[in-house]
């Protein structure tokens, strides 16, 4: 929880906001006008402003100082690649959007708003000095800032994370047990 007084004045408190998260101030930007798919393992996206979403389909992909901007789907995901890192990287998602970031394993000084869910949280993941907020709560969304399998392992460490608005808003961070080996379904 927040210090007393700390919700409106995240700067002066010292907690991740929308001033030292994201793409930095200055960085030059390239468009890319529709989903960004990844193929070569070892890519380094950055220095993009993507307007749609980015697909990664190859191993050990880093995304830095990149803005995303997906209309649907998972703003950042995997499809049989992995993703090492995400940082400095401003992700929101469009009116029908799902997840910012889905399978990273380190997710460093990002902002993330207008999603379902800011992120899912996987085996090994680091998730630190990000701001992860504006959860979209539209439509019976069942919004929360993060989503983490509790065998999954992962560290969070100073963040800011806002949870979805009511009625639909769930949880800053909502946690589950892995029930795949028993045939069930995550709630």
């Amino acid at each position: 929880t927040f210090p007393l007084g700390c919700r409106n004045r995240l700067a002066e408190c010292g907690y991740p906001h929308e001033g030292n998260t994201g793409v930095p101030a200055g960085t030059a930007l390239t468009v890319v006008q529709g989903d960004l798919v990844i193929t070569t393992a070892g890519t380094v996206v950055t220095g993009r402003d993507v307007r749609g979403c980015i697909v990664v389909q190859a191993a050990n992909v880093t995304i830095k100082n990149t803005k995303v901007d997906c209309p649907f789907n998972s703003a950042i995901r995997t499809t049989g690649g992995s993703i090492a890192l995400v940082q400095d990287v401003d992700v929101h998602c469009g009116p029908n959007g799902f997840t910012g970031i889905s399978a990273a394993l380190v997710v460093r000084r990002v902002d993330i708003g207008g999603c379902e869910n800011g992120l899912d949280g996987i085996n090994g993941m680091l998730v630190e000095d990000s701001y992860i907020h504006d959860m979209n709560g539209c439509c019976g969304n069942h919004s929360d800032g993060m989503q983490i399998d509790q065998g999954g392992g992962v560290v969070v460490r100073h963040n800011t994370i806002v949870g979805g608005p009511l009625p639909a808003g769930n949880a800053a961070i909502t946690l589950w047990e892995n029930m795949s080996k028993a045939g069930g379904d995550k709630p």
